[in-house]
């Protein structure tokens, strides 16, 4: 299915996302949506929230760096340096060790099959791309042990030995939930971002990832136009090459085809220094519609919508938020995803497996790849296997 984007309606409006982009999609079935939205809602009253009737998935189960795990770090507030503080003096077993029983405890079905998103946000793996409080402390903590390294010696070794243990860290414990519960989709929250494109050594962090889970909170890009007209159309541009073209497009980039890309959304505007009353605000309904609808455009195979609900009253104010806007805006978007997909069905040719608009070898090695199988793009004439039926339709088809 092929997803164009100039701009999408609204009940009777109209809002452009972005300049006109072809994008190709999963061509999945009515019954199985290409374009899903799902929840991951937080606080002691965020089970009280009820979407109704919206068809609104509530498979992700978030960690965060005091949830899971000892993940080393320093206190924001205290300064204290906890599990070590830096990735090379953490004790990695007593991270692993807690690890393991956390996972165990907020999955305890090792059939699960939602999405784990690891929120972890103090630092990140890569020298370049992490925080000065970090460079600077690993860099002293070395001094001090290393006092005859010159400053190049320790500039280098400071790299070095920071992203060994960086990397050991969040390759482990990701790949502890992979082993303990292999089918659910794990991935960092908020990775990749589109500044990651330009910086060396991420491979190895995307290629443990089941999954990409990247951000697109508007924070300090839009603000309510009903109080600020023109100061939000002024940042829509960033804030749609930022959180759009950016983090979104990167991530769908190195995702492919085989691992999904699901969109972070908060539906809340974030804090202006020159406007901190913004920081609760719900998100006002055209800009509710671009954060939830606009990954489809960028071919996300759906939303997360999270939210943090710790006290009743703030629970009251999101259920009437979710009762008169986003559920219904959620019911829209997910009737139009259907459509669309039945539209592609009708239009789409069995041979073209990958829906890329060509019948060629690369459709023909996906059905070698699943003979035998039951899969439903390899299985062309859909009698419930593939065999050599399907291989000889493709191979006609390629012929012409």
């Amino acid at each position: 299915m092929s997803r164009v984007c100039t701009g999408f309606c609204r009940r009777g409006s109209s809002a452009v996302i972005g300049a006109a982009v072809l994008l190709v999609g999963s061509g999945a079935r009515a019954e199985d949506p290409s374009y899903t939205i799902h929840t991951a809602l937080t606080g002691a009253f965020a089970e009280t929230i009820d979407f109704g009737d919206a068809p609104v998935r509530h498979d992700v189960v978030m960690f965060y760096e005091h949830t899971l795990g000892l993940f080393p770090r320093i206190d924001l507030q205290s300064g204290a340096y906890i599990n070590g503080g830096l990735p090379h003096l953490a004790d990695y077993n007593a991270h692993m060790a807690r690890c393991l029983n956390d996972i165990l405890g907020a999955i305890p079905d090792p059939e699960w099959d939602g999405y784990a998103v690891i929120d972890y946000e103090s630092w990140t793996p890569w020298w370049s791309d992490t925080t000065r409080r970090y460079r600077e402390a690993t860099v002293a903590d070395l001094r001090r042990g290393n006092p005859e390294w010159t400053d190049d010696e320790l500039g280098s070794n400071a790299e070095r030995i920071y992203e060994l243990h960086a990397r050991r860290i969040l390759e482990g414990t990701i790949q502890l939930g992979r082993a303990l519960r292999p089918k659910a989709r794990w991935g960092y929250w908020a990775y990749p971002k589109g500044r990651h494109a330009n910086v060396e050594g991420t491979q190895w962090l995307w290629d443990a990832c089941d999954a990409f889970y990247p951000s697109v909170y508007m924070l300090n890009y839009l603000v309510p136009e009903s109080e600020t007209p023109g100061l939000g159309e002024q940042r829509y541009s960033t804030y749609i090459e930022s959180a759009f073209n950016g983090n979104l497009g990167y991530a769908r980039q190195i995702a492919g085809e085989a691992k999904p890309v699901l969109a972070f959304a908060w539906p809340r505007y974030g804090s202006l220094n020159e406007n901190q009353w913004l920081r609760l605000r719900l998100l006002e309904p055209h800009h509710l519609q671009i954060m939830l609808f606009g990954p489809y455009f960028w071919n996300a195979d759906g939303v997360i919508v999270w939210d943090n609900i710790p006290q009743p009253g703030l629970a009251d104010v999101f259920q009437s938020y979710v009762t008169g806007t986003m559920a219904p805006e959620i019911e829209h978007i997910h009737d139009y995803v259907v459509e669309q997909d039945r539209l592609a069905e009708e239009q789409r040719v069995p041979e073209d497996v990958n829906s890329d608009g060509d019948v060629d070898t690369a459709d023909l090695s996906y059905v070698i790849q699943h003979y035998g199988t039951d899969d439903a793009l390899a299985d062309i004439n859909g009698d419930g296997i593939v065999d050599t039926i399907d291989l000889t339709l493709v191979q006609r088809a390629i012929i012409g």
